[in-house]
């Protein structure tokens, strides 16, 4: 599949902030970076929790942060996704809508503190996609949003690779009618370049740098799906160079090993 890579997606870009963040900000939220970080690579509810409780902290010390609010609610959005995945302690509906909204109000907020905000709109219309997949009669009332949230993170920040893969796992995760593989691929394939050329920037202490691994691993899954299991052999190896603790891309590598004509796991990290 031809990748057609605007000229713009090559231009470094960071957590797009109003003001550039204090030296005490970022001691703040650095451990909790770090704690979010390892969470994320062992996919770990209870670092995501630690991570949330540092940047909760961080948000009532630094109440005017963006960087704070967004990394709360980024935190808070991968608790929801882990409880939302869960197939051995399921999530009741309840507890979902609460995960949902505790995810939303520090995301909302730090839009309304900065306005070029581009992964709080990302993850904001994930979640709302996640919310019609659960109770599909919503999709009238947030279908409009999950599609306008989608379209100005893309247009706030076209290289930031984050906005491609959560496009892309929403559309890997909707009925068909409203997503379908080939949608699915295009956003993740685009992904994935823009992660290449994130790799190469110069690190920034507050910048978000989750998903790569995550992304080739929803590739693969994708070719799985469309029965090409040598790409898709091809993905989960580069999703377990990125990160070798990805137990999905190691299951997906057994399966496509050992054919047992069983589907596939259905819990699983954005």
């Amino acid at each position: 599949m031809v990748l057609i890579i605007a000229i713009v997606w090559s231009v470094p870009f960071a957590l797009a902030s109003p003001n550039t963040p204090s030296p005490d900000l970022v001691q703040t939220l650095r451990p909790g970076i770090e704690c979010f970080d390892e969470a994320y690579c062992a996919w770990n509810l209870a670092g995501f929790k630690h991570a949330a409780d540092i940047f909760q902290a961080a948000c009532a010390s630094h109440p005017d942060s963006y960087e704070a609010c967004y990394w709360l609610g980024a935190a808070r959005f991968h608790v929801f996704l882990h409880r939302e995945r869960d197939a051995e302690r399921p999530a009741n509906r309840a507890e979902l809508k609460q995960l949902s909204h505790q995810a939303e109000v520090p995301l909302e907020r730090a839009i309304e503190l900065n306005s070029a905000d581009s992964e709080s709109r990302a993850l904001l219309g994930t979640l709302a996609g996640i919310r019609i997949s659960l109770s599909p009669w919503m999709a009238i009332s947030l279908g409009k949003k999950v599609t306008a949230y989608k379209e100005a993170a893309q247009r706030n920040e076209p290289a930031n690779p984050r906005n491609y893969f959560l496009i892309g796992t929403s559309y890997f995760h909707a009925p068909g009618i409203l997503g379908g593989q080939d949608k699915a691929l295009d956003s993740l394939l685009k992904a994935e370049q823009l992660f290449m050329a994130e790799a190469g920037m110069d690190p920034q202490p507050l910048k978000p740098a989750w998903g790569y691994g995550a992304c080739l691993t929803f590739i693969a899954r994708t070719y799985q799906r469309m029965a090409k299991d040598s790409e898709a052999a091809e993905y989960f190896r580069k999703a377990l160079a990125v990160n070798p603790q990805d137990l999905q891309a190691r299951e997906g590598l057994k399966k496509l090993g050992v054919r047992t004509g069983k589907s596939e796991a259905q819990h699983g990290k954005l």
